[in-house]
């Protein structure tokens, strides 16, 4: 199968669905297996103080345009424990 009649095979499974729109449904299969989101983040509620904690020393590969090395993300808004009203999103990333 040539590279084109497997993106359109793709394409056509999907109902002409791009990436963009792919990448929620990934998510929200993840979510339905229990499968924990984050990379290396941590979060603690304190009274009414935020620790996030993230190991700067490790590396998750490359961001999907390439020009980044992921350090840690919430892969998204990712809720606060204890507080499912708030979010956070964060990325820490370095430059390749």
């Amino acid at each position: 199968m040539t590279a084109l009649r497997a993106a359109r095979t793709i394409w056509n499974m999907y109902g002409g669905a791009t990436n963009a729109t792919l990448r929620p449904y990934a998510r929200q299969q993840k979510q339905r297996e229990g499968a924990q989101l984050m990379k290396n983040v941590e979060m603690a509620v304190d009274g009414n103080i935020l620790t996030i904690k993230v190991d700067l020393s490790k590396e998750f590969g490359p961001s999907s345009s390439g020009k980044t090395i992921i350090i840690a993300s919430t892969e998204g808004n990712a809720s606060i424990p204890g507080r499912e009203d708030a979010k956070v999103g964060l990325n820490v990333y370095k430059k390749k």
